[in-house]
């Protein structure tokens, strides 16, 4: 395998593992209610979404509270 192969491969595996570390840190989850790649992918996007629009929340409420 060329090394250059085996470069874009690391580099990608690393992308990954640091997108889940974000995932876990940010949108904890602490398990899967289902079992197939699916309902998993669904759940993961489901508590993205929710934590975003919690984001959004605070910082409409922040916007809110400042007075200029």
């Amino acid at each position: 395998m060329p090394m250059e192969t085996m470069v874009d491969i690391y580099r990608r595996r690393w992308q990954i593992e640091s997108l889940f570390k974000q995932i876990k840190q940010n949108f904890p989850m602490r398990h899967f209610y289902g079992e197939s790649a699916n309902a998993i992918k669904i759940q993961i996007w489901v508590t993205i979404y929710g934590g975003l629009l919690r984001l959004l929340m605070k910082l409409n409420d922040n916007d809110k509270n400042r007075s200029f």
